[in-house]
């Protein structure tokens, strides 16, 4: 799978503990990462998280 710049470093702001992405990314960035499955809904409305899948790139982006 390759990640586009922006799907790379909005899915590295994601915190460790709870897999919680930052806020204020694009309806277009958040639909892609859903559409690949790297991100699902939060806890809350308007809050995004990693998958599984997700948490897995996230750990091979950061070298982990």
């Amino acid at each position: 799978m390759t990640l586009s710049d922006e799907q790379t470093r909005w899915l590295l702001t994601a915190r460790p503990d709870t897999w919680q992405l930052d806020d204020g990314a694009s309806d277009d960035l958040i639909y892609e990462c859903i559409a690949i499955g790297l991100v699902e809904v939060g806890h809350r409305r308007g809050q995004w998280k990693l998958t599984a899948a997700g948490h897995h790139v996230w750990c091979m982006l950061r070298g982990r």
